[in-house]
C-alpha cells in the first residue's frame, strides 16, 4: 500500500472513531441531565407571586398578591416537610422492591405511611385553596375555579360523569347483548 492510501484509511478510521465518541458522548450527557436530580416543579416555584400566570390571568392587586405570597410562605416548610417524608418513604418501598424476597408487612406499612402523608398533603393544598379563595373578588374566584377545573382535567379530558344514582348501573349503555345489534 502506498503511503498516501494509508494516510487516507488512517483520516477516515480517525474520523469514524471521533463521530463515534461524540455520539456516544453526546448520548451520555442527555441522559446524565435527564437523570440529574432536578428539584420538582412544587419546590422552587418560588414565593413571588409578582411574575406568575395566575397573576396575569386573575389580574391580582398587590395586596392581594402580598397575602397570597404570605399565606405560601407560612404553608412552604410544612409541605416540603410532609413531601421530604413522603420521598423518603417511597425510597425505602423502592429499596424493599429490590430484596429479592419483599416483606409484606413492611411494604404494606410504608403503603399507608405513603398514603397517609399524600392525604395530609391534599388536605393543606384545599386548605391553602380555599384560603387563597377567599382573598379574591367573586369575579377572580370564579376565572380562579376555572383554572383549577383545568389543571385537574388537562389537554381537553372531560370531567368524569356524574355518579348514578344507586340501583342504576349501566342500564341503558355499554355492549348490547346478543341478538340486540342492528343490522349495518
Amino acid at each position: 500500500m502506498s503511503k498516501r492510501t494509508l494516510v487516507i484509511i488512517l483520516v477516515i478510521s480517525v474520523s469514524i472513531n471521533l463521530a463515534a465518541i461524540l455520539t456516544f458522548g453526546y448520548h451520555w450527557w442527555e441522559v446524565r441531565n435527564f437523570r440529574r436530580e432536578m428539584p420538582p416543579r412544587w419546590i422552587d416555584r418560588g414565593p413571588n407571586l409578582r411574575r406568575g400566570l395566575l397573576k396575569h390571568r386573575l389580574d391580582f392587586t398587590e395586596e392581594q398578591i402580598d397575602a397570597i405570597n404570605a399565606r405560601r410562605e407560612e404553608m412552604r416548610p410544612k409541605m416540603l416537610s410532609l413531601r421530604k417524608k413522603m420521598l423518603t418513604k417511597r425510597e425505602e418501598l423502592s429499596r424493599l422492591m429490590r430484596e429479592t424476597e419483599p416483606n409484606r408487612e413492611k411494604a404494606d406499612s410504608l403503603i399507608r405511611e405513603i398514603t397517609s402523608l399524600r392525604a395530609e398533603v391534599e388536605t393543606r393544598v384545599f386548605e391553602s385553596l380555599c384560603q387563597m379563595r377567599n382573598i379574591l373578588t367573586p369575579e377572580q374566584q370564579k376565572q380562579f375555579i376555572r383554572l383549577y377545573e383545568r389543571r385537574l382535567h388537562p389537554r381537553g379530558m372531560p370531567p368524569p360523569p356524574p355518579e348514578e344514582p344507586p340501583g342504576q348501573g349501566m342500564q341503558g349503555r355499554g355492549r348490547p347483548e346478543r341478538g340486540e345489534r342492528g343490522i349495518r
